[in-house]
């Protein structure tokens, strides 16, 4: 039986995302050279943190080059209103001190990642789901643990289509624990970030926090990366969300709940057909979930096969906070 991936587009990434989309394509490709092994599984990611040194070349010579369309005019009046009520509720928050020496930050995920398998010309869309564990120091030493869990499918004709199939394994075990020394990952420390958000702005605009491609679509992208380091000072988050307050072309979504049942509130910005959403407690601001969905249809980014309606990706941040060693961990996100 023969399987064939047929991946979805790729985006701009920036510099610490595309590095860790590298290391994983690295190990996609050690994995298709195992016995047996018929076919390698895409993931994304958008975790800020990543694997450092070793895949920036890899990164860069992957890199697309298209750039993300501006939004116009202003945000929608909703939106302004529920992310200045955020701001405000970050404001609010107790501090959360940075890893002292010998300590780390903390992150567990849950992520789907929807994939699109090709056998005996049988289309089959399904999603991946990996459970994702980090512990990132500031000398950059730490730990990432990763673990697959079985797919599911977009629709009831896909897995009908696999069961015809006779059940093929879709996602082969990915399962990984690995130890990185000083200056293996990449650290942000938003403490240092500015808390007036004219120059938070300016900084994000400017692609001196994180590297990018120009234009709204991708400040909203850099924004949720930011909001997503549970340990930054409440005047930076309060900023963050404060600027995207101000992010023409941002929505309001409304009350929603994130892929793990958590009632939250998302707001969203429309790229290509695609809407990328963040999703976050109104009383404590914390990100608890980002998400894209297809809304429309523009073959330039999403293969016509892809229904509209689809969820292409989701991550849940279920456990987030500064720990003492690699095996201690938070059971839920503050």
């Amino acid at each position: 039986m023969s399987i064939q991936q047929t991946p979805p587009p790729e985006r701009d990434y920036p510099a610490a995302r595309l590095e860790l989309r590298t290391q994983q394509l690295v190990a996609r490709i050690e994995s298709d050279q195992r016995p047996n092994q018929e076919r390698s599984s895409r993931r994304r990611s958008r975790l800020s943190f990543a694997v450092a040194a070793t895949a920036a070349a890899a990164a860069t010579a992957i890199a697309v080059t298209a750039l993300l369309p501006a939004g116009s005019g202003g945000p929608s009046p909703a939106a302004a209103a529920v992310l200045r009520h955020a701001a405000r509720a970050a404001a609010k928050q107790p501090p959360i001190a940075p890893p002292a020496p010998g300590q780390f930050v903390y992150t567990k995920s849950e992520s789907l990642f929807m994939d699109t398998a090709v056998t005996n010309g049988q289309r089959i869309n399904y999603y991946e789901h990996l459970t994702r564990e980090a512990w990132i120091g500031a000398d950059g030493s730490g730990r990432i643990r990763e673990a697959d869990g079985p797919p599911s499918f977009v629709t009831s004709a896909d897995e009908d289509a696999w069961l015809a199939a006779g059940k093929p394994d879709l996602t082969g075990s990915r399962n990984s624990d690995r130890s990185f020394q000083a200056g293996g990952l990449s650290y942000p420390d938003p403490s240092k970030l500015p808390t007036d958000p004219a120059q938070l702005e300016q900084l994000i605009k400017d692609r001196t926090i994180e590297d990018g491609p120009p234009g709204d679509a991708e400040t909203f992208t850099i924004i949720g990366d930011l909001l997503r380091e549970t340990y930054a000072p409440p005047a930076v988050r309060s900023a963050l969300y404060t600027i995207a307050s101000q992010l023409p072309g941002v929505e309001l979504v409304g009350a929603v709940h994130d892929q793990l049942g958590r009632p939250g509130t998302a707001v969203a910005y429309v790229s290509h057909a695609i809407r990328s959403e963040l999703i976050f407690d109104p009383q404590t601001s914390a990100l608890l979930a980002e998400r894209q969905q297809v809304i429309g249809t523009n073959p330039s980014q999403v293969q016509p096969w892809v229904p509209v309606g689809t969820v292409l990706e989701s991550t849940a941040y279920v456990g987030s906070g500064v720990v003492d060693s690699t095996s201690a961990t938070v059971s839920a996100t503050p």
